[in-house]
This record gives C-alpha cells, structure tokens and sequence, in this order.
C-alpha cells in the first residue's frame, strides 16, 4: 500500500527523504523502503535542531529506524540561537532548509512528507495573513531546490490515511509533545479550527487544497504574463525603463514589479513594498532621487530607470595609485589593462611612465575626444546618464595632474592619436 505515483520519482538519481522521526516522514520512509525499485536511489537525513531536551533521543531513534529498513542516514546537528522578534519556528525551519540545501545536487530531488491536510493549513494562513494568490497557492508538488528538486509526494493523502498506513504496518513514530501546543499558530488550526470546520465539510481539507491548486494555475498565468511585459519593460542591465512599464494597466505594473524583483532577490516583495515603490518612487518628482531599502537590496530611481542595487554597495576608498601602464593594474575591486589598438587610443608619446589612478573628488575637468570645449566632469557625467551612486566608482586615468581618461566612457582630445597611428587603450577587465 502506497500513496505516492512510482513515475513521478522515476527520474532521480538520488532521493533524500526529510526524515524527523514523526509519523508523516515515518510513513514516507517506509513506503519508499519497500518499493524495490526505488530503494537503491534513497537515503535519509535527519536534522537535529538541538531545541527539544529529547533531540538527541530523537535522533538516535532515527538512526535505529533507518538501520532496521537499511536505508542509509545522515544526522546534522544545528545550532539553533533564537533571534528577539522573530519565530523560533521560523528560524528553526530556515535553518534546517539551509543544511537540507547543500545536501542536494544535480539530478537529486528532496522528498518532505507534507500530506493534504497539511496543504489545507497552509492556505488557511495565508489567507488570515491576507496574502495574495502567490501565497494561497500554498506548496507545490514540485519545485526546484538548491541544485536539484524539492517533491511532496504525499500532498494528495490526508493525515487520517497516513494514520491508517502506520496502524496497518505498526510503525513506531515519535510524537513531539509541541505539536499539541495551541498556543503556536499552526496547532491552534489545526487542534481547535479545522475539527469545528471537518464536522460541517468532512471534505473541507481537499476542497481547500483544490482551492490552493486554483491559485497555482492563476500564479502560473500571472507570471506568463509577468514576463512578457518584463520583456516589454526591461533594458539591457535588468534595469526597468520607466517610459514603457506606465504605459501598462495598474494590476499589470505590480504584477510586472513583483516578478522583477522576485527575478533579481529570490523573494517576493509584499503588497506594502509594491505599493510604495509605484508611488513613492515611480511617480516622484523628475528631478527627484528616491529610493528604497528592502531585503537586502536599494531600489533606486534615476531618470525614467529602475535600479534593484545591492544594499552594500559602497564608494571605493578615495586613494590614488601609481600604474605602470605597460602591465595589467591589479584592484580588490577593479582590474586594468593597456592595449595597443591601430587608428584609435592614447598617444604613447605624450604618456608618461606611470600614470595616476583617482576617483571623483569635485571640479575635474577634461576635454572630450573630438570636442574643442573643456568641459566639467560632472556635467559630462549628467550627459551620459550615469546615476549618481556610480560616478565616484569610476576609475579616473591622470597624465600628471592633468585628466586624460574616464575609464569607459572619453578620452582627452589633446592626447588622442591619429587614424595612422597606434594608439593606447585603457580597459576594466
């Protein structure tokens, strides 16, 4: 008796079975134990969080199970310190995804043992938390994971079916004593609520897990829809142009701004987020330069342009440096080369043996390749379109005192060869 579809686990070199000693994992272990033709591929791994005073029983359990069925274990012990604020829980459940993560490679799946009930509570809380159909779409059968793939085998089971497997085949589970508690949010579901909603709707929990599959399909159009106006919007640095991402409708400008940044930080921002960047960013004044700290990252507006910019992002140090031109310039932060390019570049002979290396102080000045004028570095830099938070950071090139080169973007005019000659060209690599 199983649950699960063989095909469906088929394609795996290697299956990872989330094992925490309870008996929804329980069942999944067993079931997978005695299938002949998967056995070969799976093994188990048990994270031990280190919370509970019975953990380490807990852990030893696991590993008898795992001896009797022959399957192979693995135990990791985490070090768990509670953060002021957040949810042990949480904290708990990130950290044990993250040493599930490094386990699993290319053409390996990890298996957890979520049944429907469980799907049906997840939606439920998504739903009280007011999210969106990203969040009452709830858990995928399937997903990518690390670098391989993450399976729930067992989302179309009820925890009453399971129940009756493990009777069936007397397996010996572990019973966590927290699992009763109501006082955490997912218990007090499923102890108080689901019971009082399953004796009105005996099928409540498959017809909210139906739901939940409606607002996958809904998802997936959305995101189908998301990129094509991606497309639409998108230049070629994974900036947003402005100009073209209002011409879409409301719904269709958040939904376009919630997969970008999904795109670009693997989270999905939340409605508050969305909602301030459409209007505290995108419809802020012309000449104004708002931005947004978020996740890690600072979403920025210059001009008709969107930038998502790491949040560390800082000016490098203000110091000078002598290069000798004739060989590659070395930088923790940046690398420069002098090549030789027929009919274009810097005249060798108007270089000196070192060249000096700045950054962005205030007042530079330089004439730009085929320009009579002198003109500042600043209005140059507002000519070029460069946003503010990368001018310091681009390498200046002095002769001297005097400013010959801003690192890919101009040349001084006065120290450009001819279209006969061999120029100097100085390039970040």
């Amino acid at each position: 008796m199983s649950f699960y579809h063989q095909y469906f686990l088929n394609n795996y070199r290697k299956l990872i079975i989330a094992y925490s000693g309870g008996i929804d994992s329980h069942c999944l272990l067993h079931m997978l134990a005695q299938d002949n033709t998967l056995r070969n591929r799976i093994c188990a791994v048990h994270i031990n969080h280190g919370i509970n005073q019975q953990a380490n029983e807990w852990a030893q359990h696991c590993q008898q199970v795992c001896d009797a069925l022959q399957i192979p274990l693995q135990i990791f012990a985490l070090d768990i310190k509670p953060i002021a604020g957040d949810s042990l829980e949480a904290i708990a459940r990130t950290a044990r995804y993250q040493a599930l993560a490094e386990l699993v490679k290319d053409e390996e799946a990890l298996l957890t043992a979520h049944h429907l009930d469980d799907q049906a509570e997840t939606m439920l809380l998504q739903l009280f938390r007011g999210a969106g159909v990203a969040g009452l779409a709830a858990m995928p059968t399937k997903k990518t994971f690390a670098r391989g793939w993450h399976i729930r085998p067992l989302l179309e089971v009820t925890r009453k079916q399971l129940m009756q497997y493990a009777q069936q085949y007397q397996l010996n589970w572990l019973e966590d004593q927290s699992n009763q508690d109501s006082q955490f949010t997912r218990n007090y579901l499923r102890h108080k609520i689901m019971p009082i909603l399953k004796e009105k709707w005996p099928s409540v929990a498959k017809t909210i897990a139906r739901s939940s599959q409606h607002c996958a399909q809904t998802i997936t159009l959305l995101q189908e829809l998301a990129e094509s106006d991606l497309q639409y919007c998108l230049l070629d640095d994974k900036v947003l142009s402005l100009p073209s991402f209002i011409k879409l409708s409301t719904a269709r400008q958040v939904n376009t701004l919630r997969f970008w940044l999904q795109q670009l930080t693997n989270c999905y921002p939340d409605q508050n987020t969305l909602m301030t960047i459409l209007h505290q960013l995108i419809k802020a004044k012309r000449d104004a330069k708002p931005e947004l700290y978020w996740n890690g990252k600072i979403i920025r507006r210059f001009q008709q342009t969107l930038y998502c910019l790491p949040k560390q992002q800082k000016d490098l140090v203000k110091q000078e440096y002598d290069w000798d031109w004739k060989t590659p310039f070395v930088h923790h932060n940046f690398n420069l080369t002098a090549n030789i390019k027929f009919g274009f570049g810097l005249d060798q002979k108007k270089l000196p043996l070192k060249l000096k290396i700045k950054f962005r102080s205030g007042g530079e000045t330089i004439k730009p390749y085929k320009r009579e004028q002198t003109h500042s570095l600043k209005k140059l830099f507002q000519e070029w379109n460069i946003p503010p938070w990368q001018r310091s950071n681009i390498p200046l090139i002095f002769a001297e005192e005097e400013l010959i080169a801003v690192i890919g973007y101009c040349y001084h005019n006065d120290y450009m060869v001819t279209s006969d000659q061999q120029g100097v060209v100085l390039e970040k690599y």
